[in-house]
């Protein structure tokens, strides 16, 4: 269990990280990046968030059992450079010339897109990780409002707690992350010399064998999902002044990162048992958790 710490402690930092950042770039971003448009507050953009995930899902297993593994891999592929792409250029904007940041931008997904489809060690799956958690958490929270966002995480817990336990969809999906070194997680070797590229048995394979794992493995999902309250908050609160130093909205995020954190916290004491976990329901939980405590603390009510 001692020798886990290390592992532990750099998901968690990753995890912290990444939602910081989706916090910092969100303030490069206009509405052009909402993904539902200016109608942030409608809750009924949860629902279609979670019809489209539900859709995504059933879409990626139905390809992958028709021998569509390929074709998976190059969607994923895809979609990772398109998002690293939006994620760089607004930050580069303001340094750089239109056509200088579009041009580094353009050339740093593609690299990174070659590196994930040649040579995807768990090191080059983790920057594009980091990457992709930054700039979803970042779109995601800008496009839901307070209550759509509360919404969204409950429901979502409640689906990953159903996919990972009841129909057991979720491993078999991360069953296929592995095996095809999609860039959809979070590798974490739990000793020096561990490759990615020579991880033997896939997940599924090493629960029902109950083989010890060589890393710690967290879904993107398990950050950007969290992330986009914390976002949400940091942009739709009002930035009173006056609170624990800093402006209401800032602390609100800031705490509700906290509440993230311990749920993390919770998460890994399971995880580290041996057993795949459903990570949202806890992670979810200490969140929504930590923004209504800090709502309430911050504004003398909680402002959804």
């Amino acid at each position: 269990m001692r020798a886990e710490i290390p592992g532990v402690v750099a998901l968690g930092a990753l995890f912290a990280l990444c939602i910081l950042g989706g916090m910092f770039v969100s303030q490069y971003y206009g509405v052009e990046y909402q993904a539902f448009g200016p109608d942030t507050d409608n809750p009924l953009n949860s629902v279609l968030y979670l019809v489209l995930i539900l859709g995504f899902t059933g879409g990626v297993l139905l390809a992958v059992k028709l021998g569509g593994r390929k074709v998976v891999k190059g969607l994923f592929l895809g979609i990772t450079g398109f998002t690293v792409y939006f994620v760089l250029a607004p930050l580069l904007f303001d340094s750089l010339t239109l056509e200088a940041s579009v041009a580094v931008s353009l050339e740093v997904a593609v690299l990174l897109t070659w590196l994930l489809w040649r040579f995807p060690e768990w090191y080059v799956i983790d920057t594009a990780g980091v990457l992709m958690c930054v700039g979803l958490s970042a779109i995601l929270g800008i496009s839901f409002g307070i209550l759509p966002a509360l919404l969204l995480l409950a429901m979502l817990a409640v689906y990953d707690a159903w996919a990972v336990y009841s129909t057991k969809h979720m491993i078999a999906l991360a069953d296929t992350v592995m095996s095809e070194s999609l860039p959809i997680m979070f590798v974490i070797p739990k000793h020096w010399g561990y490759s990615f590229l020579r991880k033997g048995k896939g997940l599924k394979a090493q629960i029902d064998s109950g083989e010890q794992r060589d890393a710690l493995f967290m879904g993107l999902g398990d950050v950007v999902i969290p992330g986009a309250l914390v976002v949400s908050a940091f942009q739709f609160l009002p930035a009173a002044p006056g609170f624990l130093g800093l402006e209401a909205n800032v602390a609100v995020a800031l705490l509700t990162l906290l509440g993230g954190l311990a749920g993390f916290c919770a998460l890994m004491a399971m995880v580290l048992k041996g057993n795949p976990q459903a990570g949202l329901p806890l992670l979810n939980g200490g969140t929504i958790a930590a923004f209504f405590i800090a709502s309430a603390a911050a504004y003398g009510q909680v402002l959804i």
